[in-house]
């Protein structure tokens, strides 16, 4: 098992080795496996640690906190996240995705709701529950509070200068465990402009680029995050078959 971690979790594992060695890990194990006898638990079990092995720890600047996976199977082991084949994208992903065109830019190629071009740069895409029920929600907050307060206390003191986005009162309540040295972008939850007719106090943050100013003081300008596409989509962008073929418009 602990070879299966460390070849997962690559640079993360010597900062989480003393938690997933723990007795209180082993007992959050065994809840799930209890718990997979009678519901289906999200995301899957190779995705449990997902956000992790996808965010190489020497890139990580930015941890974005959502609460937990999604209940209804389209969790992916990413906050925020929906699997590539999703036909209709989470109300909290799309209200994402419209604070993305509204304040970067419009998306012009398919938007990569898996988020993992994201990850791939160094976002960490972390809920403070890495489980849940189907139909279920808060069914494994609890679960999973130690996991996630032992990891920013750690984490935070071991890498300073970076961006910690708390999105909703919920993930708000991290910020205590967050050392000195780093960056907090508090937000309300996306959901809320679901509930408060777009009045809900997240769409309007301009979390994403002030983000990449801090980014640009902190690591330069190479550094910044390309939110909207992924690598493939930019090479494509700026490749001479476009250009051709806006030249002919």
């Amino acid at each position: 098992m602990n070879n299966t971690l460390k070849t997962q979790l690559k640079g993360w594992y010597p900062v989480l080795q003393e938690t997933l060695e723990s007795n209180y890990f082993k007992e959050i194990k065994a809840t799930i496996k209890e718990d997979m006898q009678t519901d289906e638990i999200y995301p899957k079990g190779t995705d449990i640690l997902k956000a992790f092995s996808l965010c190489p720890i020497e890139k990580t600047k930015i941890i974005i906190i959502g609460q937990e996976p999604y209940h209804d199977g389209t969790a992916t082991g990413l906050a925020f996240a929906n699997p590539t084949k999703c036909e209709v994208i989470s109300p909290s992903l799309d209200i994402i995705k419209e604070e993305l065109e509204t304040t970067v830019g419009l998306v012009a190629l398919p938007f990569n709701q898996n988020l993992e071009h994201w990850a791939q740069q160094g976002v960490l895409l972390l809920n403070t529950a890495l489980t849940t029920k189907r139909g279920a929600p808060g069914a494994h907050i609890d679960l999973w509070d130690r996991f996630t307060t032992t990891f920013l206390q750690n984490f935070s003191k071991l890498k300073t200068k970076v961006i910690y986005m708390l999105w909703g009162e919920y993930a708000q309540q991290y910020e205590q465990y967050i050392g000195k040295g780093n960056h907090i972008l508090k937000a309300s939850h996306p959901i809320s402009e679901i509930y408060k007719n777009q009045e809900g106090g997240f769409l309007g943050c301009d979390h994403f680029n002030l983000a990449n100013d801090i980014i640009v003081d902190e690591h330069g300008e190479d550094e910044q995050i390309q939110w909207l596409y992924t690598q493939e989509q930019i090479e494509f962008l700026h490749s001479d078959n476009i250009k051709d073929n806006f030249d002919e418009i």
